[in-house]
């Protein structure tokens, strides 16, 4: 099974499957392929050289709008600070944003993120200037003091509070469960090997749950896997919160599921911002069945 990702800590548990044996004891071989760009990752998926995509939820909804032939089987983790707006001190409120440029990267998850705040607060994505910025050139042009307002992420969130006044507006901590990371399986490898579909959610819960009785052991595999030290990928993971079984079971069941209800929510900001041409039926991109996991 060959399963891509963007280099992100929230992905590592995998790696800990790999070398705990986990996916091996599923009689899975997986083969991991850190792409970084959004749109090379959804080809990839679509042309047929990943079987399986990390990604977040989001995402998922402009790839339905392009034709990715796949589902969600699986929520990985939401993130609990680990993303959010700085601003300049003179900006008080999300609803001072209003008239101002805001450094985010277009369709990105930073922008879905940002588009939501907005419409939590009644706020048209006209009424403000998008800067286009990938997340990190954000960050560092806001700490240089070049731009008043960016979506970032960690560790510029942390960075910004050392710019003379500047500040953290809000975090993925104040607005839970907008940013979440899946998996999705292309329907037709998942059509030829449930069982593997099956297997690798079951490695991925035991690595969850190897981690807290085993930080140290983790850390490391996960601080060589990306290149970190212990401590950083520590602090990165701080920002993170992976979800249980159970915590999937909530997500991904119902009628309308919570992820149903978040696709549409993606589907409905991203064609009002101009970012798909037509919003794409998301009711059926979420595929249950391999849950529950009992972990072995």
């Amino acid at each position: 099974l060959t399963l891509g990702f963007k280099t992100w800590v929230g992905y590592s548990p995998f790696y800990v499957a790999d070398k705990e044996g986990f996916l091996a004891a599923e009689g899975l071989q997986v083969e991991f392929q850190r792409i970084e760009g959004t749109a090379e990752r959804r080809q990839a998926l679509i042309a047929g050289r990943l079987d399986a995509l990390g990604t977040t939820i989001d995402d998922v909804a402009v790839g339905a709008e392009q034709g990715v032939p796949a589902k969600v089987v699986l929520a990985v983790d939401r993130s609990n600070g680990a993303d959010g707006v700085v601003v300049s001190s003179d900006i008080e409120d999300v609803s001072e944003l209003r008239g101002r440029s805001v450094a985010v990267q277009p369709g990105f998850v930073s922008h879905f993120f940002l588009l939501y705040v907005l419409d939590q607060h009644g706020i048209s994505p006209k009424d403000i200037r998008i800067q286009a910025m990938e997340p990190d050139v954000a960050g560092a042009a806001f700490l240089a003091g070049r731009i008043d307002a960016a979506v970032t992420w960690e560790p510029w969130l942390s960075k910004a509070r050392t710019r003379p006044g500047g500040k953290v507006l809000l975090t993925s901590a104040d607005v839970p469960g907008i940013i979440v990371d899946v998996v999705t399986v292309r329907d037709g490898f998942a059509k030829a090997h449930p069982g593997a579909v099956k297997g690798l959610i079951q490695a991925w819960f035991r690595a969850v749950g190897y981690l807290q009785p085993h930080p140290e052991e983790g850390l490391a595999i996960i601080g060589q896997s990306f290149s970190l030290g212990q401590r950083e990928a520590g602090d990165m993971l701080s920002g993170v919160r992976f979800l249980t079984p159970s915590h999937d079971e909530q997500f991904l069941k119902g009628s309308p599921s919570p992820a149903v209800s978040l696709l549409r929510k993606a589907a409905s900001l991203y064609w009002e911002a101009g970012l798909i041409k037509r919003q794409p039926d998301v009711d059926n991109l979420v595929a249950s069945q391999y849950l529950p996991v009992a972990i072995k």
